[in-house]
């Protein structure tokens, strides 16, 4: 009897040590990431230097037990596409285990997870186009399976600003094409777009830039404004040549200089001996004649070659002056004797 009972003994400790040693090590860090209602499982592969394959289920309140991914079990890679099973609003769970040839490991579970909670709003796609005076925001959604599942509760936000003055404007909606219209013209605008869904924004797509070009009208009323202002100066401009060829002499005569006797005259009049010698002559007509006499032959000899000291000019400017010379006087002078220069 002891015998037989040892023997048991040996029998379950052999079996126990077999269970033990063909145990592998369970999948660690199992989660779901999920973007854009692309939910992908992932877990920690196992340190095991022999070849590992992993088997994936799933388990949901209307299923009566654990279901195989069978599109992952068995896969050899540590992570499995869900998609097809994760559908929304289904919340579920997964697990993952090991299996090397007649060894496995525990399931590994993850926390439940839902879809439409969790998963992360990408940037969607977003192009410019010029149009008049405006720009239009062409919307592409990642993955056409967003908008099948929330329909109209998707929608998208458009944030546009002009580079220079930064102050940003937004439009929400449900089209995907967007008109910006009223825009500066030959500004430089910057677009971007993300999705709002049940009070869940999502991730902003890059800033995309664009100039916006004239509409058609205000470049065909530019032309004409600048056609009209240079027909408008060439009409001035031809005005103005004939009025000055027309009105030549009177515009000569009102731009002539006005003519004066040259300052080294002016102080010979203005000094004491000129003065002396004027109160001298004052009482003969005939002295008074040979004085003025003398200025209109010195200036005839040595200024009669300029063409501004005519002997006209010369007269007035010398009555202007010394008031005891009347226009008689300067008239009657060329009978003056040459040798009363000063």
């Amino acid at each position: 009897m002891y015998f037989k009972e040892t023997i048991n003994i040996l029998i379950v400790l052999q079996v126990i040590s077999k269970v033990g040693l063909s145990q592998l090590p369970s999948p660690q860090n199992v989660r779901v990431a999920s973007e854009n209602l692309r939910n992908v499982l992932l877990w920690s592969s196992v340190p095991e230097n022999s070849a590992v394959e992993y088997a994936v289920q799933y388990y949901f309140d209307a299923l009566l037990g654990w279901k195989n991914v069978l599109s992952c079990t068995p896969t050899n890679v540590t992570h499995c596409d869900i998609t097809s099973v994760a559908r929304p609003p289904v919340r579920l769970t997964l697990r993952v285990r090991a299996e090397s040839a007649n060894q496995t490991s525990t399931w590994s579970t993850s926390k439940p997870f839902c879809a439409t909670e969790e998963t992360r709003l990408g940037p969607p796609g977003v192009t410019l186009f010029p149009i008049s005076s405006g720009l239009l925001v062409q919307i592409t959604d990642p993955s056409p399976q967003l908008r099948a599942e929330f329909e109209d509760e998707l929608q998208y936000v458009v944030v546009f600003w002009e580079q220079a003055a930064g102050r940003k404007e937004s439009r929400q909606g449900l089209s995907s094409s967007v008109r910006l219209e009223s825009l500066k013209a030959g500004g430089n605008y910057c677009v971007q777009v993300q999705y709002v869904v049940i009070g869940r924004e999502g991730d902003p797509s890059v800033p995309v830039c664009m100039a916006v070009s004239e509409s058609e009208d205000s470049y065909s009323r530019t032309m004409w404004i600048v056609v009209v202002v240079m027909v408008l100066l060439a009409v001035l401009i031809c005005a103005c040549l004939i009025g000055i060829y027309k009105n030549y002499n009177i515009l000569k005569k009102a731009l002539q200089p006005t003519i004066g006797l040259p300052d080294h005259i002016l102080r010979f009049f203005e000094g004491e001996e000129f003065g002396q010698q004027l109160q001298t002559n004052a009482s003969s007509p005939d002295s008074e004649e040979s004085m003025v006499c003398v200025i209109e032959d010195d200036m005839g000899e040595e200024e009669s070659s300029h063409p501004i000291y005519d002997s006209s000019s010369l007269k007035s400017a010398a009555v202007d002056h010394f008031p005891a010379c009347t226009s008689r006087d300067l008239a009657n002078s060329p009978s003056a004797p040459r040798d009363q220069r000063f």
